[in-house]
């Protein structure tokens, strides 16, 4: 797997914005309560549409095929081998004939705004065979890799004519500006052990597709682009059979999309899609995905979605897409008025100055593989490992799409598990002053000595401060941890820097039990391991101007 941490340490100051759309909205799942309701009206799809013109959308990508059929039953298909998703709040509407993507199209059009159909590549959903059709009936055509998720295998030309006849139907059809290819639901369209041998034949199908829509353009007098939405490392989609860069030079995409469909990373480095794309007509254009890195059990606030975005169009972003929005109005305690208020969430993001006016708040959970570092120091996909031993540094990356002395301060914080809280004398004497929320890091007190820097810079003992959480960390408020000790000072530039840093924590001193020679093979075996476990930046607005009479201006 590609590694996220090797990238360029630089990040451009300035980027061109190429062509006029900002915002894209990938609707991947299906219309609920929030948007279809009983008695349903045709003014229900008008009003669903209004609602993203209204917040800034300029593309609307909505599903219209995942598991063989046309979820979520926004009109019935003409060709035998494609079964209508059954919607019994569309049901009477379709019955006379109507359409309701018709309807939709038509009032994204009014809107100023360009409607996409979207297709699921590689998803079943363990469908029935009557409710997947073609799918269902041709078991030997299916991936043998995908278990657990039943899905295609494009080896067979049948596999490729299937999707080719919905995309002609889709566009011969209804007045679409543009059709998305997902291929991160259920990402394996070839057998996993030759993915990466047939990537010759899913380029082929997108040129195969590419040709369909310009013959298309030329027959309706307008471009009809073509979207694709990739996993967010160019290595492994070409190891599942998707050589994307190759559809980039060739021009045969539009747009890519790229993201995992779940979290989104702060440290993902953008220059793989970013400069390819910009060396050809492809735009660039990453998700932003809602569900938090440190768990699913909550969605990413306003300030979260800014860092998101500040850090994409630093990376070379053209804009932004959406997906699984539905999060904000479909889960946790909310959901009655997450729509259509979340919707409001996407207005910063279409304007990269307008980022500045607002707190931003990195999560930096990087998504890589395993790999050994120098001294003993381990890096897996979310933490920092190293042995408390005196003498041994470990070392957290990050990337800081950030010009520090422009903004409004910032604060790092680090979470920090295995090293010792403070002596109990400590705490019932930190416990009897009115600041004992924020004690300072002095030494008395606790048994580790540290060291912290930025980028190799020391940060001032009396900057730092720390704290025993030793309740640790409930699922409410991210990713269950164990008792840990938080660190945070105010982060500067210098040291700090736009671009990629790097926060280290050295142990100076790890005392052992009393009852243990320092020197003994037992003091390292009673030695636990620290682990740098959770990052944040927070990044204050701009501050605001008053004039002498003050106002703010």
């Amino acid at each position: 797997m590609e590694c996220l941490m090797d990238y360029s340490d630089v990040m451009a100051e300035e980027h061109m914005l190429r062509g006029e759309d900002r915002l894209i909205y990938h609707a991947d799942g299906g219309m609920n309560v929030h948007n279809l309701w009983e008695p349903f009206r045709e003014e229900q799809l008008t009003r669903h549409i209004d609602d993203f013109a209204e917040n800034g959308v300029d593309i609307f990508s909505q599903l219209t095929f995942a598991g063989g059929a046309l979820k979520p039953g926004l009109f019935v298909p003409e060709h035998s081998e494609f079964a209508w998703w059954r919607n019994d709040k569309l049901r009477k509407l379709v019955d006379t004939g109507v359409q309701p993507i018709e309807i939709m199209i038509d009032r994204a059009h009014r809107q100023g705004m360009k409607f996409f159909a979207k297709l699921r590549m590689s998803d079943w959903h363990r469908r029935s065979v009557e409710e997947s059709g073609f799918v269902g009936r041709h078991p030997e055509l299916q991936n043998p890799s995908m278990i657990v998720r039943p899905a295609l295998d494009y080896t067979h030309p049948e596999v490729r004519r299937y999707h080719l006849d919905l995309i002609d139907e889709l566009v011969r059809r209804f007045d679409l500006d543009g059709i998305t290819l997902n291929y991160t639901r259920s990402w394996q369209c070839f057998p996993t052990e030759a993915g990466g041998e047939r990537h010759a034949l899913m380029t082929d199908f997108v040129r195969t597709v590419r040709r369909l829509l310009d013959d298309y353009q030329q027959r309706k007098g307008r471009r009809i682009e073509l979207c694709a939405i990739m996993l967010p490392h160019v290595d492994l989609c070409r190891r599942f059979g998707l050589d994307v860069e190759s559809w980039i030079r060739e021009n045969l995409i539009d747009i890519v999309c790229v993201g995992n469909t779940g979290t989104s990373d702060p440290n993902m480095d953008h220059a793989p899609w970013a400069g390819p794309c910009a060396a050809a007509r492809c735009r660039y254009f990453p998700m932003v995905q809602i569900v938090t890195p440190q768990s699913k059990a909550g969605t990413l606030a306003p300030e979260h979605l800014r860092a998101l975005a500040k850090g994409m169009y630093g990376g070379g972003a053209d804009g932004i897409a959406m997906f699984n929005w539905v999060h904000y109005w479909a889960r946790g305690d909310r959901v009655e008025i997450g729509y259509p208020l979340s919707l409001t969430y996407m207005r910063d993001l279409r304007d990269p100055d307008v980022l500045d006016d607002g707190a931003r708040h990195y999560r930096f959970r990087p998504l890589g593989a395993q790999w050994p570092a120098r001294e003993g120091v381990m890096r897996d996909d979310f933490r920092v490992t190293m042995p408390r031993r005196a003498g041994v540094r470990g070392a957290y990356p990050f990337r800081l799409p950030e010009t520090l002395a422009e903004t409004g301060g910032a604060h790092l914080y680090m979470k920090v598990i295995g090293l010792a809280p403070q002596t109990p004398e400590a705490q019932i004497r930190s416990a009897r002053v009115a600041s004992d929320r924020f004690p300072e890091i002095s030494d008395q007190g606790w048994p580790d000595r540290l060291e912290i820097d930025v980028n190799g810079a020391v940060v001032p003992p009396e900057l730092v401060r720390r704290v025993f959480r030793a309740e640790g960390q409930s699922k409410t408020d991210g990713r269950a941890l164990e008792p840990f000790t938080l660190i945070w000072f105010a982060l500067s530039s210098p040291p700090a820097r736009r671009g990629l840093n790097t926060v280290g924590l050295r142990i100076l001193e790890a005392p052992v039990p009393d009852d243990v020679d320092p020197r003994s093979v037992e003091a390292l075996d009673r030695t636990d391991a620290i682990v740098i476990e959770e990052l944040d930046v927070t990044v204050m607005p701009r501050p605001l101007r008053r004039s002498p009479g003050g106002s703010s201006a």
